[in-house]
């Protein structure tokens, strides 16, 4: 084995049967990165009655915005900040857990601005079941929130993405643009059938929380059944969704290509391995 320092210089003999001599050769190798000597620098930890998960975490103004989900009243959504230096122990700047009513509710995604915060996710009772036919159902939900821990919403929009309006669900939220943000992006699925799931993807202002459209990918041919979105982010006027779809009982990668203006579908990507695999970021 060979241990590299800041620069290594390895030197090879190589020998021809039936001679006495040989040829040197050297080659010289610089370390450009060491991995696996990381220092945690600083952890908190927020906690309550119940178990909770961690989904979704951005940092804006010199806080640390995170989100995800606390099983209080079957499922709550969770929310909390801190400051951005997350020294030990430090105490959250505020922290809530949404509606506080019975049902599975769940944040799983967030981006933020100075002055607001706005999360993805599903809601059961705060949405509305609009088929005749079956049970409540959770809906994917689009949440804008201010940013001094009141857990009081600006505005709360349903993210349908079929007419079937079975189960749906936000998994993830990018803002247009970093600097003067206008409108924001969610992407998730919803179901189309008893047995099938499509991605969504979804335009709508920041300020009132107007959709200007959403759209899915049932039109795309040779992937599977069940797909489901799981992240995106927005880059040079177009928007790439990432998920995983079920190939009988293989998970396979998928990624999608959409105009950020118009939500046209430029081109989508699926993995074919006989080995389960999905994508989680972007």
């Amino acid at each position: 084995s060979l241990t590299l320092t800041e620069t290594t210089t390895v030197k090879a003999r190589a020998f021809k049967s039936g001679m006495a001599g040989s040829a040197v050769a050297s080659a010289t190798y610089t370390k450009l990165v060491e991995v696996g000597s990381f220092s945690l620098l600083g952890a908190v930890y927020y906690g309550d009655g119940g178990d909770q998960y961690g989904a979704g975490v951005t940092i804006e103004d010199g806080k640390v915005f995170a989100v995800g989900r606390t099983s209080a009243n079957g499922m709550d959504g969770l929310a909390v900040c801190y400051p951005a230096s997350l020294t030990n122990g430090v105490a959250p700047l505020w922290g809530f857990n949404w509606p506080a009513a019975a049902g599975d509710d769940r944040f799983e995604a967030v981006c933020a601005t100075a002055n607001a915060m706005f999360v993805g996710g599903q809601g059961y009772s705060s949405t509305t079941e609009t088929t005749g036919g079956g049970g409540k159902e959770a809906k994917g939900v689009a949440i804008r929130f201010p940013v001094n821990g009141s857990s009081a919403q600006t505005w709360l929009k349903q993210v349908a993405g079929h007419t079937y309006q079975g189960w749906e669900e936000v998994m993830g939220v990018a803002l247009d643009n970093p600097v003067n943000p206008a409108d924001l992006y969610t992407w998730g699925f919803a179901q189309s059938s008893y047995n099938s799931k499509n991605l969504i993807l979804s335009k709508r202002s920041i300020a009132l929380g107007l959709a200007s459209w959403t759209v899915n990918d049932d039109g795309v041919s040779g992937l599977f059944a069940e797909r489901y979105g799981r992240a995106l982010c927005v880059m040079n006027g177009a928007v790439y969704g990432v998920a995983d779809g079920v190939n009988g009982s293989i998970n396979q990668t998928i990624i999608e290509k959409y105009n950020a203006a118009t939500g046209a579908r430029q081109w989508e990507r699926h993995s074919t391995s006989p080995q389960s695999r999905a994508y989680y970021g972007v």
